[in-house]
């Protein structure tokens, strides 16, 4: 956050602009509003409509918050919880339930852009090309998406404690239905909640592979890299019917 290019009395015209200022790029939902806040810690302002108008520049930064754990009563977890309550309202079916993913939940808050979400699928790329150790890149998303996990569930159970939403955690398999798409000639699939005879077929494959392998938990695999976690799925998948796709 390049804050030198701010100044007392300037008038900026919108967040778009404040963030060229910065030299940050521009993002939504919870990531905004990190961002402001991070922006507040440097100076005052006043808005105006879209408008930012330096008051004063600070001399030195104020100290920054732990917003993540500063209780439920953080403006943050009460940001999220707006946001899911509006996209729940919005977006629930006939039967009033609406099924996300945890990604899909990352998207819809903002926790995360797209780079985030492909990255995290090409993880040796992504170690090549900025001369990182791979481990290290998996450490990284273990850690950012137990954190993200930490800071949905938090605002989730506010909900639910409040009495505004129930709700659960699903397994679910994707399966193929046989058929193609006529224009893109890719597979039909079909997405369904995985029955508890079915998730304990799941856990049983995925135990075993972790004993054959020689990991005590998914940590360890993690860490070990992407060849010993496909070598895994392969393991695993061997258990399970065929006509599974995959499953999450």
């Amino acid at each position: 956050m390049l804050i030198e290019k701010i100044t007392t009395g300037m008038v900026i015209k919108n967040y778009k602009e404040l963030c060229g200022l910065l030299e940050i790029v521009p993002k939504g939902g919870i990531s905004k509003q990190l961002q402001i806040k991070e922006f507040e810690r440097y100076c005052s302002y006043k808005k105006q409509g879209q408008k930012f108008i330096i008051d004063e520049v600070f001399d030195m930064p104020k100290e920054k918050i732990n917003l993540v754990a500063n209780g439920n009563n953080s403006k943050y977890i009460d940001s999220i919880r707006d946001i899911l309550t509006n996209y729940l309202y919005e977006n629930r079916g006939s039967d009033a339930r609406v099924l996300l993913s945890f990604s899909k939940l990352i998207d819809i808050l903002g926790l995360a852009n797209n780079t985030y979400a492909i990255a995290n699928t090409r993880k040796r790329e992504l170690s090549d090309i900025l001369k990182v150790e791979l481990k290290a890149v998996y450490y990284f998303y273990n850690n950012t998406r137990s954190e993200f996990k930490n800071i949905v569930e938090r605002a989730l159970n506010n909900l639910q404690k409040r009495s505004v939403i129930f709700y659960n955690k699903k397994m679910m398999i994707v399966e193929h239905t046989g058929k193609y798409d006529k224009s893109t000639k890719r597979p039909i699939l079909k997405y369904r909640e995985a029955v508890p005879d079915e998730i304990g077929m799941i856990l049983d494959a995925q135990k075993g592979a972790l004993e054959y392998l020689g990991f005590e938990d998914f940590q360890e695999l993690f860490f070990a890299g992407s060849s010993k976690y496909k070598e895994f799925m392969k393991l695993v998948k061997l258990e399970l019917p065929r006509d599974w796709q995959f499953f999450f």
